[in-house]
């Protein structure tokens, strides 16, 4: 396992029940922000397709941490509660290995630092 690189992605789609959009948002930020902090995840994005599920991205350092952070911990309860409750339906999560990464980090592209003036 390489600590500066992400070896393991997850997507993970959910169709959210109508006005029960917030609540999941809210959830799923905190259940992100608590595996950030302390449990190998890189991050991840939620997106609403133009189909209308939603769609988040997860990058984790590697398969090991993410399944670790599978396991339910008490203090994980409250958000994935607020999330399942918030949920219609959903789909199994695709599994990905990345082989290539040209994604800038927002971070960089709101200081002006990303782009084609950036060399590697």
């Amino acid at each position: 396992m390489s600590q500066n690189k992400t070896e393991f992605a997850v997507i993970y789609q959910w169709l959210i029940k109508p006005g029960k959009e917030t609540q999941f948002r809210k959830a799923w930020e905190g259940l992100t922000l608590l595996q950030m902090n302390s449990r190998g995840s890189r991050g991840s994005r939620l997106h609403k397709s133009e189909q209308g599920t939603w769609i988040a991205y997860a990058q984790w350092v590697d398969k090991k941490s993410w399944e670790a952070s599978c396991e339910q911990k008490p203090e994980d309860e409250m958000w994935s509660q607020l999330m399942l409750d918030a949920v219609e339906d959903t789909w199994p999560p695709t599994f990905l290995a990345p082989i290539a990464d040209h994604l800038m980090p927002e971070q960089l592209t709101a200081q002006g630092l990303a782009g084609p003036h950036v060399t590697h």
